[in-house]
């Protein structure tokens, strides 16, 4: 009973830390989607080359790492800790949720980044918007969709996990 207590409490965690973290990611995508790139838009090359390529440099930082890393970590923990606590249908939403920004994560990795790095290295703004605004924007749009899809997973894996619990905490098997 005391490791079901603990695997019980150690999913409910990772199920709110999941909620946290693709909530933020969800929202610093979505930001960039309604209000950052949209202004960037009316700024000259120079301006908007220089705006990403700092915004680029300072995003890399430990706070927006954890948020990044966490937001995949914690629903795919909650998803193995679900399971194991016998709540199989909210473990499957959770696995729906780490599936869903891990989609994000190749986005980003097989788009978004190279598109940074050529920014980066590219030295003539108008050539480096060029070649960058369009097709990072369409990506972008893409993880905003796949983290807020893996945010409403995360919800739909915690109304499934309390349907499974009593008012006393204890399992009721129906999950």
């Amino acid at each position: 009973m005391h490791t079901d207590l603990f695997t019980s409490r150690a999913s409910d965690t990772a199920l709110g830390l999941a909620g946290v973290g693709t909530g933020v990611m969800a929202g610093v995508f979505h930001a960039f989607d309604t209000a950052v790139m949209p202004a960037l838009a009316e700024t000259d090359d120079r301006t908007f080359v220089d705006t990403m390529r700092s915004v680029n440099r300072l995003i890399e930082n430990p706070v927006f790492g954890l948020a990044y890393v966490g937001a995949l970590a914690a629903p795919a923990a909650a998803a193995v800790l679900l399971h194991r606590a016998g709540r199989r249908r909210a473990a499957r939403w959770a696995a729906g949720a780490a599936l869903c920004y891990g989609a994000a994560v190749v986005v980003t990795s097989a788009v978004n980044l190279p598109l940074n790095a050529r920014l980066a290295r590219t030295p003539d703004a108008t050539a480096a918007r060029a070649g960058f605004e369009r097709r990072w924007n369409t990506a972008n749009t893409a993880r905003t969709v796949l983290t807020v899809a893996a945010a409403a997973c995360v919800g739909r894996a915690a109304t499934l996990r309390e349907r499974g619990t009593s008012r006393a905490g204890e399992s009721t098997g129906s999950a």
